[in-house]
């Protein structure tokens, strides 16, 4: 709507210099009113292009016990509980035996270290 906005006042007007700072003008006037607009717009391209990778993202429920039928869990967290620090507890197999095949499929390269 702008770049219409910006040829209109443009060629009614002919003054370019004037017509470029309306249509900005009204650029900087519609961002606030188009923001859940552009929000929606950017996330559903965001779930295309991982539709388009086959990715599955799904809301869980919160009861831990829903969990089970899972594969693999992949989750993003803001660091508030965790003090941005993820720790490894516990790996197991299906017999709840410690089990480095797990580490290496669940986290296939070697972690970062803090040492020089």
């Amino acid at each position: 709507m702008v770049p219409l906005v910006f040829l209109i006042n443009g060629l009614t007007k002919r003054d370019w210099g004037q017509a470029f700072f309306f249509a900005l003008a009204v650029a900087v006037g519609l961002t606030p009113e188009m923001l859940p607009m552009i929000v929606t717009v950017c996330l559903s391209k965001g779930a295309v292009a991982m539709g388009r990778k086959k990715v599955i993202v799904k809301r869980l429920k919160r009861d831990p016990e829903t969990w089970g039928a899972m594969d693999v869990l992949c989750t993003d967290k803001t660091g508030t509980l965790t003090m941005d620090q993820v720790t490894l507890e516990r790996y197991c197999n299906v017999m709840l035996k410690e089990d480095q095949g797990v580490l290496a499929l669940a986290y296939p390269q070697q972690p970062f270290s803090d040492g020089p």
